[in-house]
């Protein structure tokens, strides 16, 4: 039995995990080695400089991002659902994920909680998806910081 830690839905922008539960308008960044795949995967709603450094931006092609945990082997997965009704996952596989919550406080300034998920087997000896959630993160930027140098070693490089 599958239990889900991490459900995004890049057209609604739309995510729930066990550690943010239910979150609108967010924003994501995916890199992924994939196994049927010689180039590194990317998908983001985000715009930039990053996006420049990819051939391709995967983002309109995702239905859904989940990331599991198999409870009777205690596996955790990262599962791509494509439109075309394709789907991707990712056991043993290098990738990175950040997705960024705004949200206002009750004096009505923004603020951004992050989460950052990533799984490098050889790189950190571990199989485990390990997740980070960084509150109140709009300042200092500390999510984005860390999914940059996690990137660096996706694909092996």
């Amino acid at each position: 039995m599958k239990k889900s830690l991490l459900t995004l839905t890049p057209a609604s922008r739309q995510l729930w995990s066990k550690k943010t539960k239910e979150r609108t308008n967010i924003d994501y960044i995916l890199i992924a080695e994939l196994s049927n795949q010689k180039e590194i995967f990317f998908a983001s709603n985000v715009k930039g400089e990053m996006e420049k450094q990819f051939s391709y931006n995967g983002h309109q092609e995702l239905k859904e991002i989940l990331i599991t945990r198999e409870k009777s082997t205690n596996l955790y997965q990262l599962e791509l659902a494509f439109l075309n009704g394709e789907s991707c996952k990712l056991e043993q596989n290098d990738f990175t994920l950040l997705v960024s919550c705004p949200y206002y406080d009750d004096s009505g300034k923004e603020r951004r909680d992050s989460l950052f998920c990533f799984c490098i087997p050889e790189g950190i000896n571990s199989t485990e998806i390990k997740q980070c959630y960084i509150p109140n993160d709009q300042k200092a930027e500390t999510a984005f910081a860390l999914f940059m140098l996690i990137s660096v070693y996706v694909g092996g490089e």
